[in-house]
């Protein structure tokens, strides 16, 4: 596990790319969107160049880019937040 809580940026949106991410311990997870792209997962969408965050153990997020400038999740659990 990390100290802190873990960042990871994505890539601009390409049609089709995927990600896979799991929280492992408390410290935390953030995964930013690239400038312009934003990240949804159900209603939640987040800021353009945002990000979405996770502290609790256990979660995981699939993120598919559907077109230029958006990230959707195809499968969660846990709990996730986003800077909206």
């Amino acid at each position: 596990g990390a100290t802190a809580e873990n960042h990871h940026t994505l890539p601009g949106a390409a049609a089709g790319i995927e990600f896979v991410f799991f929280e492992i311990d408390a410290d935390g997870i953030q995964i930013n969107a690239a400038a312009g792209d934003t990240i949804r997962f159900g209603s939640t969408v987040s800021a353009a160049g945002g990000f979405i965050s996770s502290a609790t153990v256990g979660s995981s997020i699939t993120l598919v880019a559907i077109n230029a400038t958006e990230w959707v999740a195809t499968s969660l659990v846990g709990t996730w937040t986003a800077d909206i």
